[in-house]
């Protein structure tokens, strides 16, 4: 994976949620592949609408498969790990993955899928398309990851989800590129496509991407 990294002068955009702010065309330093996504919501309508209960006593194991990881992952160490192309020692929290699986079930139990679940809810009237045309700033949707990696605090996961197909891997497309930096301003961010065996939702295109604000 390249090293080059990205240096511009960008004003900083006003945020929907709390964040510090930022002196106005501080720079961006950013490896190229570490971009992306536009943003439409800064809650899950899931939350909003009381669509998931969680469990009320975190559970110190998963219920099943992965059981996450035990202590949470620096940044530096993070970006180290994203940057060399390595995902395997990611994971959420032991509590997180528990609840992340009682979700999974949950939505397959109520709509026959996660992918149904989410079109229903979060991602209404967020449609995938055929069309294979270039991507577009408007091709996105931005949401707050509600079970999050095990990062250290003040680490923002967010799921980007795309009408278009995306291409696994660490290359943030052009488009996806601009959103970020039109919806979050100085940030320092990282990217990636699972690869389709590892996608939760294969169904529905979606990259994630972590932020950290300078």
């Amino acid at each position: 994976m390249s090293e080059n990294i990205i240096k511009a002068k960008i004003p900083t955009v006003p945020l929907s949620s709390p964040a510090t702010s930022q002196p106005s065309g501080a720079v961006l330093e950013v490896p190229t592949a570490a971009f992306s996504v536009e943003s439409q919501s800064t809650e899950p309508e899931g939350k909003k609408a009381g669509l998931l209960t969680l469990p009320e006593s975190p559970m110190s194991h998963a219920v099943g498969g992965r059981s996450g990881i035990s202590h949470p992952i620096a940044w530096a160490r993070f970006k180290q790990l994203i940057d060399s192309g390595n995902l395997v020692p990611l994971g959420r929290s032991h509590e997180t993955q528990a609840c992340y699986e009682e979700y999974i079930a949950r939505a397959k139990h109520q709509h026959g899928s996660v992918a149904a679940y989410l079109s229903a809810t979060a991602l209404r009237g967020f449609e995938p398309t055929a069309d294979d045309g270039p991507l577009a700033k408007n091709d996105f949707f931005f949401y707050a990851n509600e079970f999050p990696y095990h990062l250290e605090d003040g680490v923002e996961h967010w799921v980007m989800w795309c009408r278009k197909r995306l291409v696994p891997g660490f290359e943030a497309p052009d488009a996806a590129i601009s959103a970020i930096r039109s919806r979050f301003g100085d940030v320092e961010c990282r990217y990636f496509v699972n690869p389709v065996k590892n996608q939760s939702v294969p169904q529905l295109s979606h990259a994630h991407v972590f932020i950290k604000r300078l």
